[in-house]
């Protein structure tokens, strides 16, 4: 994406991004998140850490740290990714089988009713 692109789209990615913000430990861990959303959406040639830090003028530590020691809730997560994107399907998304860790979601094949019985849980016996 080109600067202007990400402009533009900018509002609804820092929304997108805070609502996964309480998965978060700490604010600078959020701080981070969306300095390598950011740099991974940018069209810099590199989208390694060194090139997506100079962009953004933050050390380079921190992001490496960011992706490597800071601590998240992965779980919560996956968790609101997934509602997320079952929501945003418009009905096309549904939990299958819930886990201790949460819903498992699948799509359902176009024309499906949301009624039907439930797909075979893969790696059960």
């Amino acid at each position: 994406m080109d600067a202007q692109t990400i402009l533009e789209i900018q509002p609804a990615l820092t929304a997108f991004l805070h609502e996964l913000g309480g998965c978060f430990c700490q604010a600078r861990t959020r701080a981070y998140l969306e300095v390598y959303v950011a740099g991974q959406l940018s069209d810099l040639d590199r989208k390694s850490v060194g090139p997506i830090t100079d962009a953004a003028g933050v050390p380079p530590r921190s992001l490496q740290e960011f992706l490597s020691l800071f601590k998240w809730d992965e779980a919560a997560l996956r968790d609101r990714l997934q509602r997320r994107c079952a929501t945003g399907c418009n009905g096309a998304a549904r939990p299958v089988a819930t886990t201790g860790r949460g819903p498992a979601w699948r799509l359902r094949p176009v024309g499906s009713s949301a009624s039907g019985p439930r797909p075979e849980q893969r790696g059960r016996d």
